[in-house]
Order: structure tokens, then sequence, then C-alpha cells
């Protein structure tokens, strides 16, 4: 389809991007395709009222294969959702992905960064007894 000029950045009629929805799948490679092909990494999902990027939606389901590819192409590590103020990190420990949350502070995320109520990851990982 990219080859015959498909948009590689159209939006849906559910707000989703191709990227989005081969990061929300945990598609790495159709991920990586997209990237060489210049898909915009910063192009947002607002089908709920916090507008989440392929960061955001990678770091929730755990892949982190999504998301290394996504910081090999200049992905923020530290990027935040639209109402709720969470980074990727707020995220996987929200879900208790720790693997996940361990690489991204390894690879730059923000321990310290404050989500709207003010909880840091650190935080929240202890609310959640991790």
């Amino acid at each position: 389809l990219l080859e015959e000029g498909a948009d590689i950045n159209i939006i849906t009629k559910n707000d989703v991007s191709p990227l989005w929805v081969a990061s929300h799948k945990g598609y790495v490679d159709i991920v990586e395709t997209l990237l060489q092909k210049n898909a915009q990494l910063y192009i947002t999902s607002d089908s709920t009222d916090d507008i989440w990027q392929a960061i955001h939606i990678s770091a929730y389901e755990g892949n982190l294969k999504v998301i290394m590819k996504l910081k090999e192409y200049g992905c923020d590590l530290n990027a935040t959702t639209s109402q709720n103020n969470c980074t990727p990190l707020h995220l996987t420990v929200q879900e208790g992905i720790l693997k996940v949350a361990e690489w991204l502070v390894m690879n730059g995320a923000n321990p310290h960064a404050c989500d709207q109520d003010g909880n840091t990851p650190i935080q929240i990982a202890t609310m959640k007894r991790y």
C-alpha cells in the first residue's frame, strides 16, 4: 500500500494512525517499516479524553521491543499524555510492567516526573506495593 502512495499518517475514524495501531498491537516489524517510511512519531489518538501517542500505548501494553524501536527513531521517553500528564514510565508502573519500567529508567525516563495528581512513578509503585 505504501508503494502505491497510501498516506502513512492517515488518521482513522477512531482517531488512530497506522503507527499507533502497530505500536498497540506490538508489531515491531511494522513499526520499523512505518518509521523507515517517515511515519510521524507524534500523531496522537484522541479516541478518549486523554490523548496518547504511540509511545504511551506501547508502554501501557508492555511492548518493550516497540518502545526500543520508537526510541531508536527519536521518540521522547518522557512525553506526557494530554490530560493525565502521564509518562510512559507512569503507565508501565500503573500496569505492573516492571521490566519495561526498569528499561525506561535505564534509558532516560524521568522517575521524578509528576502526573496530574502530583504522583511520581515511584509513588505509584509504592501505592501498588511493587
